[in-house]
């Protein structure tokens, strides 16, 4: 599923993500945030991650990375897709948390 940080129901103000978001995932794990997880490291970070069953929740703008790099992942029920730029406040209050961040957003070269 597609996180969007505009109007989605899923996003509150301020960039609160509200609980529904991950009422599939299960209460007894934690959940990975992979900033920058459309490029190529992150994406592939990506992939590694929820094969291994993890749940992970993969941040990105789109300014370098890319849907087509997520696009397998976005039907798999341990996978969500948020579209943000991090430089913009985040705060993460969900009922799962967070085991580990791995952050890979920023781009290689200046756009």
């Amino acid at each position: 599923m597609i996180v969007n940080d505009g109007q989605d129901s899923c996003f509150h103000k301020n960039y609160l993500l509200n609980l529904n978001c991950y009422k599939y995932m299960s209460p007894n794990h934690t959940a990975v945030l992979v900033a920058g997880g459309a490029g190529f490291i992150g994406s592939n970070l990506c992939h590694y991650l929820v094969s291994e069953g993890k749940n992970v929740l993969c941040i990105d703008n789109l300014s370098t990375g890319c849907m087509e790099n997520i696009s397998l992942l976005l039907d798999k029920p341990n996978f969500r897709f948020l579209q943000h730029d991090i430089t913009h406040p985040f705060f993460y209050e969900e009922a799962m948390p967070l085991g580990a961040i791995y952050n890979f957003a920023c781009p290689a070269s200046p756009l």
